[in-house]
């Protein structure tokens, strides 16, 4: 059909399939197609997605490493952004991951294919970090330490982490660390100086307060410099700037 999109495409592991993931006009139904490389012909129809509104397939198929048989989709049917495993012929072997946080990327395999590396929002909305994820069991454990935003970029084998990141608190450092040792051990590539330090700053603040259905909603709130709690309550009033 001509009114359709074609995404997602990526080659099969054996080069002689490649896989595409097909959009009617609206949006709304996908199919995860396989087609034969050397005739350009339909082999079959992995699996299909549809919603009322829109399915966003946004990341080719990932092929388990040393494992052709099964793949890696990601996918935000259950409302998050989330891995599911698939074998070859497009059943489904387990949701890899779930909860309501997004997996925002993914990093890739060890070397030995049993772990996978992404980056979710699985501690709160507002940061961002690098987990380890045991391909059989589904389990998975975070690997950044510090509370913030990290920027990951991962060696080949998955072994080695270069970790950028910064908070509240640090305008940023880098650091260069082991992703998978039984021992923590780190090393300071670079930490930046605050631009801010020699002023006077107020506090800041981050907190959460309910939506009309009980979802935390992030906030933050700067105080100003020299704010007394105290003198409000009585005489004291300070000019206020509200905005979202």
């Amino acid at each position: 059909p001509a009114e359709q999109y074609l995404t997602n495409i990526v080659w099969g592991p054996d080069d002689r399939s490649i896989y595409i993931a097909v959009l009617n006009r609206a949006q709304s139904h996908m199919k995860l197609n396989q087609y034969d490389i050397s005739t350009g012909e339909f082999v079959k129809t992995l699996f299909e997605e549809k919603d009322d509104k829109y399915v966003e397939p946004l990341v080719p198929m990932l092929f388990v490493k040393n494992d052709p048989g099964k793949f890696i989709w990601q996918s935000n049917r259950d409302g998050w952004n989330h891995l599911y495993l698939y074998d070859i012929n497009g059943n489904l072997i387990r949701q890899l991951t779930k909860g309501n946080w997004e997996v925002i990327d993914v990093k890739g395999f060890d070397a030995t294919g049993l772990y996978l590396n992404f980056m979710a929002t699985e501690e709160s909305p507002v940061t961002k970090n690098l987990y380890r994820l045991h391909i059989k069991t589904g389990g998975f454990t975070r690997v950044s330490k510090y509370t913030g935003v990290h920027t990951i970029q991962l060696s080949t084998d998955g072994a080695t982490v270069i970790d950028n990141y910064s908070n509240t608190d640090i305008p940023r450092k880098i650091l260069l660390y082991q992703a998978h040792s039984k021992v923590y051990n780190e090393k300071l590539l670079l930490q930046a100086p605050n631009p801010v330090a020699e002023y006077a700053l107020g506090k800041l603040n981050v907190f959460t307060i309910k939506n009309n259905i009980g979802n935390d909603l992030y906030c933050r709130m700067f105080q100003p410099t020299g704010f007394d709690a105290a003198a409000t309550l009585n005489t004291k009033k300070y000019p206020v700037i509200v905005y979202w």
